[in-house]
C-alpha cells in the first residue's frame, strides 16, 4: 500500500495533467517511496511542461539525492546554481549531496545561502561538522536545532545522534518524532 499522500497526489495529477507544479510535487512523492526512475520521469515531464519553472528541476534533484545518487545530485546541483542563480538557496538537498561525498566546504558555501536557523541548514551543518571531526560544532548545531524547533524537529535530532553514535538517543528521538507525529 503507498498510502494517502501518494493517492492524494496521484489524484491531483489526474485532474490537472498539464500542471507543472503537481507533477514536480508526484515525482518528488514517487522519488521518497523508492522509485527513483519513476520520479525522475515525472520530473521529466514536468520539465517538459514548464521550462522556465524552477520547481520541477528542484524536485529532480530531490529524486536524485533521494535515491542515494550523490554524485548525480551534486552534479545536477552545479547546473540548477548556473541556471537559478535567483535561488541560490532554494534545495539543501544539493548541500546534503555535497556532505556524503566529502566535499565540506563546498557544501558549506551552500547551506549558507539559507537562513541561519531554519531547520534544514542547522541540520546539514550538524552532520557536516560531525563528519569532518568536529563533534563539538555538531553538538552546537543539535543545541540550537532544539532550542528553536524543539520536538518539531525529533526525526532531524535522530538523524544528528545517530551521526554521533548516540544509537540510544537516536532511537528515542525517533520514538519521540512518531509520538509528536514529526
Amino acid at each position: 500500500q503507498l498510502g494517502p499522500s501518494y493517492a492524494e497526489m496521484n489524484r491531483a495529477r489526474q485532474l490537472a495533467p498539464g500542471d507543472a507544479d503537481i507533477l514536480s510535487g508526484f515525482a518528488d512523492n514517487v522519488g521518497l517511496i523508492g522509485n527513483i526512475d519513476g520520479g525522475l520521469s515525472l520530473a521529466d515531464q514536468a520539465i517538459a511542461l514548464d521550462p522556465l519553472n524552477p520547481s520541477p528541476y528542484f524536485a529532480r534533484l530531490d529524486v536524485l539525492a533521494s535515491g542515494r545518487r550523490f554524485k548525480e545530485a551534486a552534479a545536477y546541483g552545479e547546473e540548477l546554481q548556473r541556471k537559478f542563480p535567483q535561488r541560490s538557496a532554494g534545495d539543501l538537498r544539493f548541500a546534503d549531496a555535497l556532505v556524503l561525498l566529502g566535499r565540506y566546504r563546498d557544501a558549506e558555501a551552500v547551506y549558507a545561502h539559507s537562513p541561519p536557523d531554519f531547520w534544514h541548514r542547522l541540520t546539514g551543518e550538524a552532520i557536516l561538522r560531525i563528519r569532518s571531526g568536529d563533534r563539538t560544532g555538531g553538538q552546537q548545531k543539535l543545541q540550537r536545532l532544539q532550542q528553536v524547533y524543539g520536538d518539531a524537529a525529533s526525526t532531524q535530532i535522530a538523524e544528528i545522534y545517530a551521526q554521533l553514535g548516540d544509537k540510544e538517543r537516536a532511537l528515542a528521538a525517533l520514538d519521540r518524532a512518531y509520538a509528536v507525529k514529526d
